[in-house]
């Protein structure tokens, strides 16, 4: 029953972590958030279809889990902010597509589902919180037959830690179903769009001309950084018209914005800190170097970010600065205190064993637990008996465990932390010898493990590891925190705050356009409670002092400047944006005036004109923009103008990204490359495939979709 121990693997502990984690969420930040937004239950909605509060956090507090489950850590703030995007974006594609759909009648079946599954090559089934062989890396449909058995049969036999692990797994695989389905769906119906776009042989040729025809010129380009801005006289007026041509494409905003002001102040640690922390980093080296009894404790009580596991691993499962110093420890051996810059921290680390292990075991075992430990004990020694006495190790473990086969278990699977009970098993089994058979307690149960196969051999060290970041004191703490808090009561309004700043020894920073659904202020970890402020405030508001970024390390004030709604952004707010294009549209204007006045026929001709370049382009084909090494920057436009140019004829002045340029093609050749219409109509269906991905673009662009998870989170 690979995949249920695969599950006690984890231990009660995860069960009890997961468990207060998410009553913590219920009880504490998600009560206050009912009592902040009594009057709102949704985080938003896409064309009427609401998705409450409830159901989207329950979709957050599945992925993180299952990312935890996957990676072995907790995801820190800003990643939580993209899984709360990703669910959010997955909600939206599922409405606008389920629409669709429903209006093509388009479905994905039970069936198609299941053959999906079956065939177990699709790269979403990578993502599977159960199903992934951890041995081949790959999903095997059987491990995800075997869970689902185990759940449908002996659920109600489970103890509740193992029943409440068995629950949380499969309402994390019924929601991958779910979105595995809507995936299909939009596959199905991304196929379908691009097979409306149809080609035939023109296009083909076509194709086949613009890449294999390529082009030899002489050019003269005058760049426009070489003409003076006051050159040119840009208007309002022609700024409108750059505003209108772009107000679609550019300046249409799907959610409310606002513009800030704000003052960020970042708390270091202090000399005396730093002192401080040397001198307790000291003293831990001199107790690891006497008699510790445990070391866990010693760690823990020391604030390490290491955890101790009492194991033996790999160099891999360690810091780099750590291991970098392996090679020249003995066993006993204490090193440090040290500093690392990389990390930030003060080290203490003391080498108490390493030996060479196996790098892989592959093993079985039979878990036995009755309602008493006698009664565990007799099952537990009569199974041991009947295996010595010649059964069959298999045998036994399907009758008493159900189906399975004996696994893999790799080293490289422990290098980010395993809880101590699970240490002191896996140490016992990859000590074990080659067809050793024992028991071992674990929780209430008796485990009988028999090792069939070792491979590999890594040496493995078991390390105590002090790591300490060097961080504030409380004490440097309040200094600064009454220090800022003084300056901002003293200045209460933007114009204050923007005034006196620099003489406080602060900087006032501008962000605009800042958006609802971003991830905070600036660069600035755990901020978003400042940015909700930002959008319930007033223009001219300015804000309480925010505690924030990573261990509250970081002080923000905010003063909101602007707010734009829902829509398109006014012009008087964008045109200084349009302003370098316009200059640069005036440049090329003047340019090539001034070059159709001279009436000049050759390149020559040109060499003689100021600030004017020329030189020569080879091999230019219609397939790829031109590289215009001295101008700097690809060149769209001479793609066409080669394509069209009679040859040895100066071409008309055009306009293109970095300058005015003119051709004179003095040669075309055709490549030898083997072309044939099969080949061509394959490529112009994967552009089609493309082309039809961006209909969702379209779909959200025409929807009706508010989103007010700012509100919340």
């Amino acid at each position: 029953m690979a995949t249920l121990q695969s599950i006690r693997s984890k231990g009660p502990l995860l069960v009890v972590v997961i468990g207060v984690a998410l009553l913590a969420f219920l009880a504490g930040d998600f009560f206050k958030v009912f009592q902040t937004h009594s009057n709102k239950t949704n985080v938003g909605s896409v064309d009427g279809e609401s998705y409450s509060v409830m159901d989207f956090q329950q979709r957050v507090n599945e992925e993180a889990e299952s990312y935890k489950a996957r990676t072995g850590r907790s995801l820190n703030d800003r990643e939580m902010s993209q899984v709360r995007d990703q669910v959010w974006q997955a909600f939206v594609l599922e409405q606008l597509v389920n629409e669709q759909a429903s209006k093509l009648g388009l479905v994905v079946t039970d069936d198609e589902l299941q053959n999906v599954i079956e065939a177990g090559v699709n790269p979403i089934l990578m993502q599977a919180p159960v199903g992934v062989n951890p041995q081949t890396g790959r999903f095997d449909k059987d491990i995800l037959k075997e869970f689902l058995v185990n759940y449908s049969t002996q659920r109600s036999q489970m103890d509740p830690q193992m029943a409440q692990m068995y629950d949380m797994l499969h309402s994390q695989w019924l929601s991958f179903e779910a979105d595995l389905r809507l995936q299909l769906l939009v596959q199905k119906y991304q196929s379908l769009i691009a097979s409306s776009m149809l080609s035939n042989t023109v296009e083909t040729e076509y194709m086949q001309e613009g890449r294999t025809t390529q082009y030899d010129a002489l050019y003269a380009a005058y760049p426009y950084r070489s003409m003076p801005d006051s050159a040119v006289t840009v208007t309002d007026a022609d700024l409108k018209v750059l505003y209108d041509k772009y107000r679609e494409s550019r300046f249409k905003q799907a959610e409310e914005g606002c513009d800030i002001k704000y003052v960020q102040v970042t708390i270091t640690a202090s000399d005396k800190d730093k002192a401080d922390l040397l001198q307790r980093m000291t003293e831990t080296a001199s107790t690891l170097r006497g008699k510790v009894d445990n070391y866990f404790a010693q760690v823990r009580a020391n604030e390490s970010t290491e955890t101790y596991v009492d194991m033996l691993r790999t160099k891999d499962a360690f810091p780099r600065d750590v291991t970098s110093r392996l090679d020249t420890v003995a066993v006993g051996e204490v090193v440090g205190p040290y500093m690392n810059v990389g990390d930030n921290t003060y080290n203490v680390f003391k080498l108490i064993a390493k030996s060479n292990q196996a790098d892989s075991v592959n093993f079985r075992n039979i878990v036995v637990a009755r309602p008493t430990q006698e009664a565990t004990q007799a099952l537990a020694d009569s199974i041991m008996t009947a295996v010595k006495g010649g059964a069959d190790f298999n045998a036994l473990a399907d009758k008493y465990n159900g189906p399975g086969q004996p696994q893999w278990v790799y080293s490289a699977q422990f290098n980010a932390g395993i809880d101590e009970q699970n240490a002191k098993y896996f140490s016992e089994l990859f000590a074990a010898a080659e067809g050793a058979l024992y028991q071992s307690k674990v929780s209430d149960m008796t485990v009988i493990t028999k090792v069939f196969e070792k491979r590999g051999s890594k040496e493995k060290y078991n390390l105590a590891i002090v790591k300490c970041p060097i961080t504030f004191s409380d004490e440097t703490y309040s200094a600064e925190y009454n220090k800022f808090s003084q300056f901002v009561a003293g200045n209460q309004t933007i114009d204050a705050i923007t005034a006196n700043a620099e003489a406080a020894g602060y900087r006032v920073q501008e962000q605009r356009d800042l958006l609802s659904s971003g991830y905070g202020i600036g660069n600035v970890a755990n901020s978003r409670e400042a940015l909700r402020w930002a959008f319930n405030a007033e223009v001219g508001d300015v804000s309480q002092v925010f505690e924030c970024g990573d261990d509250n390390n970081t002080m923000l004030v905010l003063a909101l400047t602007g707010r734009h709604e829902k829509g398109y952004l006014a012009f008087d707010y964008v045109k200084d944006q349009l302003r370098p294009e316009a200059i640069r549209d005036k440049k090329a204007e003047k340019i090539m005036a001034d070059w159709k006045a001279r009436n000049l026929t050759s390149i020559d001709a040109y060499k003689s004109l100021p600030d004017v370049v020329c030189d020569t382009l080879k091999k230019i084909t219609f397939a790829a923009p031109v590289n215009v090494m001295r101008i700097g920057g690809g060149e769209y436009v001479l793609n066409g103008l080669a394509a069209k140019s009679q040859l040895n004829q100066l071409t008309q002045p055009v306009k293109g990204n970095a300058a005015v340029y003119v051709l004179d093609v003095y040669s075309t050749n055709k490549t030898n490359e083997n072309t044939n219409d099969e080949n061509e109509l394959r490529i112009i269906s994967m552009t089609y495939q493309r082309s039809a991905s961006a209909i969702f673009s379209d779909l959200v662009d025409k929807a009706d979709i508010e989103d007010e998870r700012y509100l919340f989170f």
